[in-house]
């Protein structure tokens, strides 16, 4: 992740460049911005879905926790309820 992140850096300072006088062409700058914007657009992306599914296997984890825990108190409870009974 740390790599594509600094690719993209990268990449998008070289852009720097193609927005300069560099480039005569208005109508090419133009592309390019969009060409960057979709690239900014896609690291941003990428990184939110990275924390997305990282969030998910946490919850997902305490979650499982939570019903360990429930199903011993249940079983502890059940057990006591029998010998209540008995």
């Amino acid at each position: 992740m740390e790599i594509f992140n600094e690719s993209t850096l990268l990449v998008s300072s070289y852009f720097m460049f193609l927005f300069t006088d560099f480039v005569d062409d208005v109508q090419l700058r133009a592309t390019l911005g969009w060409v960057y914007i979709g690239v900014i657009g896609t690291m941003i992306a990428v990184n939110f879905g990275c924390m997305l599914f990282k969030v998910y296997q946490t919850v997902k984890q305490q979650l499982r926790k939570l019903w360990k825990k429930w199903q011993k108190y249940r079983a502890e409870k059940v057990k006591k309820e029998a010998e209540m009974l008995e």
